[in-house]
């Protein structure tokens, strides 16, 4: 499977994951500009950030982790994003 299949793959998973779980407001980010073009979903954004500012604290936290893991609040690694967010 080529890259672009493979996040496409992932990212059509998580916007069925927070379609079924009626998740609103969601922004999912990507590197990649084609996958970002192809993204149309009325409930859900997708973004594209360069591949420097895509490993976010979040992320590295992520790959960490063993397990798929659901946030009922803000992780504490993102913390000072939220409050410093300007846009």
């Amino acid at each position: 499977m080529a890259v672009l299949e493979g996040e496409a793959v992932v990212l059509l998973n998580v916007i069925h994951f927070a379609d079924v779980n009626k998740w609103d407001r969601v922004v999912f980010e990507s590197d990649s500009i084609t996958l970002v073009q192809l993204s149309l979903h009325s409930n859900f954004e997708v973004k594209f950030v360069t591949r420097q500012a895509n490993m976010h604290t979040l992320a590295r936290a992520a790959c960490s982790w063993a397990s798929h893991r659901i946030f009922n609040s803000y992780p504490s690694c993102i913390e000072y994003w939220l409050i410093n967010d300007n846009s």
